[in-house]
């Protein structure tokens, strides 16, 4: 995963480092932020009265500033939500590509039986002995387990394929929204 957003809070032109550190602190205070409890939180630190803050307020766009810090958090929610989705969707692709090799393995498998049933076969016995296998009749059911366990595999990895592709489809639907 990417490193995490930060987001960064300038300087403002003319605004004194008093000014700037109490902007700061008011954006970061949150969506309850105010003027009240900025000033509140620096009564005893000798920090700005409330008629010096309502004048850095005006006069440096708090409320714009904490309109587009607000926007900029938003956004590196957004950003981290989507990687965090990302590694969760190619987490489940390699997790379903893993099941499809199993499965085919196995199908692989049950499919030489079943050959093996329907043609009948010659083996080596402990013994050193040459012993042939007749050749059986196979259950329907079977065959028909077999052919469904060959579309599963099938539908499995065209899902876990397909993901990226329906990823880029969901992104780009959002994009025009």
């Amino acid at each position: 995963m990417s490193t995490p957003a930060t987001i960064t809070i300038p300087r403002l032109d003319e605004e004194t480092p008093r000014a700037y550190a109490a902007r700061v602190e008011y954006l970061t205070m949150g969506a309850q932020r105010s003027i009240d409890k900025l000033v509140g939180h620096k009564r005893g630190k000798g920090g700005a009265g409330n008629t010096l803050a309502e004048n850095w307020s005006v006069k440096y766009g708090w409320v714009q500033s904490a309109r587009l810090y607000d926007q900029a958090l938003a956004g590196v929610a957004v950003h981290r939500h989507r990687a965090e989705y990302d590694a969760a969707l190619e987490a489940h692709r390699t997790k379903i590509l893993d099941k499809t090799t199993s499965l085919t393995r196995l199908l692989d498998g049950l499919e030489a039986q079943v050959a093996r049933a329907i043609t009948g076969q010659v083996v080596e016995g402990k013994d050193g002995k040459t012993y042939y296998i007749p050749k059986m009749a196979i259950d329907v059911s079977a065959l028909a387990a077999l052919v469904r366990g060959r579309l599963t595999v099938a539908d499995m990895e065209a899902h876990a394929l397909d993901i990226p592709g329906l990823r880029a489809a969901l992104l780009e639907g959002a994009d025009d929204a």
